[in-house]
């Protein structure tokens, strides 16, 4: 399921409007495929990841660790 990290950077992505998830994926360094991983739940980001996505956008690391409850 999803963590509440991957709703928070779904969040900065609709905020992004328009090529959203790419955007995020620029600003990271990171594969556009990665970040889709992120967001569906089917990975988690590594701690670099976390740390980078906290510093860019203020997704609380912790929030990766905390199910979804939507």
């Amino acid at each position: 399921g999803l963590s509440k990290g991957a709703k928070a950077l779904e969040s900065v992505a609709i905020a992004k409007g328009r090529g959203g998830w790419s955007r995020i994926a620029e600003e990271l360094g990171c594969a556009q495929s990665a970040v889709s991983r992120w967001a569906n739940g089917k990975s988690r980001p590594e701690i670099d990841w976390v740390n980078r996505i906290h510093k860019l956008y203020g997704v609380d690391p912790a929030l990766w660790s905390v199910p979804s409850t939507d």
